[in-house]
């Protein structure tokens, strides 16, 4: 794009989500990489229903209503940089950002232009992949679509909302309900571990697919609800670091633990 000027704004933002037309860019699995292939199942991360996302167009923060598969970031990101953000050699700094996947990049970025977001806007929302749509298009086994409807029976954000707000700190001992939806939450977290390790260990699938497969896990989602996973010599616990973003739960002050 001529007006594009390669400050690696947008980039540093997150990566796209995918469109259905995006899907014939993913490489097969157990092929070799065809020509012209950008990126597999381990550069994905899928934003499961109910995870609480920023909108980049309205610029607000609320819960997704349907899931949702985007590039994931570069590997020990604290931050959502997209993964093929590079530098170009003898570049201007502040100029030298480029793409390592420009020529088959996704729609989303085909359609970013910083001086006019008409285009970005109309297509956000719009055809968005979905799991399911990417394991057919790389040929993923079919016992392998059963894995995340299994999965959202136990650790639904549906279900993990209402008990991350009871999630009370030892310091007030709170009702039996409260008592009842923190051990219920752990475990949860427990599930999710555990069905991760499964996945792996007896189903063979890389480790580096399951955030696309099952999206990312719960113990770097409870931030949403101001709450964060611990483990030390008394076992696995929780600590509310504020109310989160979800907000309707209690405000405590911080390093509050909760164990179990």
């Amino acid at each position: 794009m001529s007006s594009c000027k390669r400050c690696g704004q947008c980039c540093r933002l997150g990566g796209p989500v995918l469109h259905r037309d995006d899907v014939s860019l993913l490489d097969l699995l157990d092929a070799p990489a065809k020509e012209g292939v950008a990126f597999g199942l381990a550069d994905l991360v899928t934003l499961r229903e109910g995870e609480l996302v920023r909108d980049d167009v309205i610029g607000t923060l609320s819960p997704l209503e349907g899931e949702c598969v985007k590039i994931a970031p570069a590997e020990g990101r604290s931050d959502w940089q997209c993964r093929f953000l590079i530098r170009m050699p003898d570049a201007v700094p502040g100029r030298d950002a480029g793409c390592s996947i420009y020529d088959r990049r996704p729609s989303q970025c085909r359609a970013l232009n910083c001086s006019d977001t008409r285009g970005i806007a109309g297509l956000y929302d719009h055809d968005r992949a979905a799991r399911a749509d990417v394991m057919k298009a790389v040929g993923a086994p079919e016992e392998w679509l059963g894995l995340f409807p299994a999965y959202e029976e136990n650790c639904s954000y549906a279900r993990i909302a209402p008990l991350a707000k009871l999630v009370m700190p030892p310091i007030n001992p709170g009702t039996p309900a409260e008592k009842e939806a923190t051990e219920a939450l752990l475990e949860t977290v427990r599930y999710d571990i555990a069905f991760r390790d499964l996945c792996v260990e007896r189903g063979n699938i890389p480790a580096s697919y399951l955030p696309f497969l099952l999206g990312r896990p719960l113990s770097e989602t409870l931030v949403m609800f101001g709450l964060s996973l611990i483990r030390d010599k008394n076992g696995m616990g929780l600590v509310r670091r504020s109310q989160g973003s979800y907000g309707g739960g209690p405000v405590f002050p911080d390093g509050m633990d909760l164990y179990k």
